[in-house]
């Protein structure tokens, strides 16, 4: 197929189409019950076609990482936080909510650790997303840039180590203390700066 074929905008939208479902699939069953015959099942077409779409499970997992992250970055972006602690908050209560994509995520990064040059897609995206969103919330709140930078990354950080924490005790009460402490200090790291 050539960029003028249609047969090429056919497949694209063909992919756009499985990738939508894929995600929707994947927030309602989890990885844990993922397997590329029930999704198939699950959106009317065959294992061999998302391989042809998607090239391979892994792969077709870290688009479907990557598709998500966007769409909440997007969302959390369109909320314009003033503080990196009510973005901190909101993206904690956004995904203590939705669990099962903060599994996938923690599957892609141990998967990547296994197999680095596989998940090379996975890994340039994993951090830099959200380090330019928490970034952009910090020098709204009125960090110096290369602070601001700092200041992003350990926003994020705390937020994934809380809810890797979460995921693996599912002690949620204990977390809800910690995030708000973390939340309490990013605030009173802000008020020393500003």
């Amino acid at each position: 197929m050539t960029e003028h074929d249609p047969r090429t905008h056919v497949a694209t939208a063909r992919s756009a189409a499985l990738l939508d479902g894929a995600v929707e699939h994947l927030t309602r069953v989890g990885i844990e019950d993922f397997t590329l015959a029930r999704l198939a099942a699950a959106l009317g077409t065959s294992s061999r076609m998302l391989i042809y779409h998607f090239g391979s499970r892994d792969e077709l997992l870290a688009r479907v990482q990557r598709e998500l992250r966007h769409r909440v970055t997007a969302d959390l972006r369109a909320r314009r936080f003033d503080t990196l602690s009510a973005a901190v908050r909101a993206t904690w209560d956004y995904y203590v909510a939705r669990l099962p994509h903060m599994q996938l995520f923690h599957h892609l990064a141990a998967r990547a650790f296994e197999s680095p040059a596989d998940f090379t897609a996975f890994t340039d995206t994993a951090v830099s997303e959200w380090e330019a969103f928490f970034t952009e919330v910090a020098e709204r709140e009125g960090y110096a840039k290369g602070e601001a930078r700092a200041a992003g990354r350990l926003a994020l950080a705390g937020f994934r180590g809380l809810i890797q924490d979460l995921l693996l005790t599912g002690d949620r009460d204990e977390l809800e203390g910690s995030i708000d402490l973390f939340a309490d200090m990013l605030d009173a790291r802000a008020v020393t700066t500003g």
